[in-house]
C-alpha cells in the first residue's frame, strides 16, 4: 500500500514538474530572444543625426532593408509567441485535466475509506456474534454432560 502511495506521489510530482517546465521554458526562451534583439539593435534615441550616413552606407535602400529585417524578426517573434501561447494553453488544459482526475480520485478514495469503515464495523459485529454463538454452544455442550 505504501509503495502504491509513493508511486502516485512521484507521478503527481513529475506531472507538476513537467507543467512547470512547459510554462517557464517558453518565457525564458522569449526573454533570451528579446534580450539578444535588444543587444543587436541600438536604441533609436541614442542615435544622433550626424551618424545617419554611417548607419545606412548603402544609400536609400538601406533603411528599407533594415525595416524589412526588423519586420522579419518581428514576424519570427510573433510565430514564437504564438507557439508559446499554444503550448501554454495545452499545459493549462493538461493541468485542468489532472486536477479533475485528482479530484475524482480523491472523492473515490474518500468513498472507499467510508466503505472500509463500514466494513470494519460489520466485521466487528459479526465477530462479536460469532463469539456469542461459540459461548452459547459451549454452555449447551456443558449442560447435557452435567444433567
Amino acid at each position: 500500500m505504501e509503495n502504491i502511495d509513493l508511486v502516485e506521489r512521484l507521478k503527481w510530482r513529475d506531472s507538476r514538474e513537467k507543467a512547470y517546465v512547459q510554462v517557464i521554458e517558453p518565457y525564458t526562451e522569449l526573454f533570451h530572444t528579446t534580450l539578444s534583439l535588444d543587444q543587436r539593435e541600438p536604441n533609436v534615441n541614442e542615435k544622433d543625426s550626424s551618424n545617419d550616413h554611417e548607419t545606412f552606407p548603402a544609400g536609400l535602400n538601406a533603411p528599407a532593408m533594415s525595416l524589412q529585417a526588423m519586420a522579419d524578426e518581428l514576424r519570427s517573434l510573433q510565430r514564437t509567441c504564438d507557439l508559446y501561447q499554444r503550448n501554454m494553453q495545452k499545459a493549462q488544459f493538461t493541468c485542468k485535466q489532472k486536477l479533475q482526475e485528482n479530484s475524482l480520485l480523491e472523492k473515490q478514495l474518500s468513498l472507499q475509506k467510508e466503505l472500509n469503515v463500514e466494513k470494519d464495523k460489520r466485521i466487528h459485529l459479526l465477530q462479536d456474534e460469532l463469539w456469542a454463538l461459540q459461548l452459547e454452544v459451549a454452555s449447551l455442550e456443558r449442560k447435557p454432560a452435567g444433567s
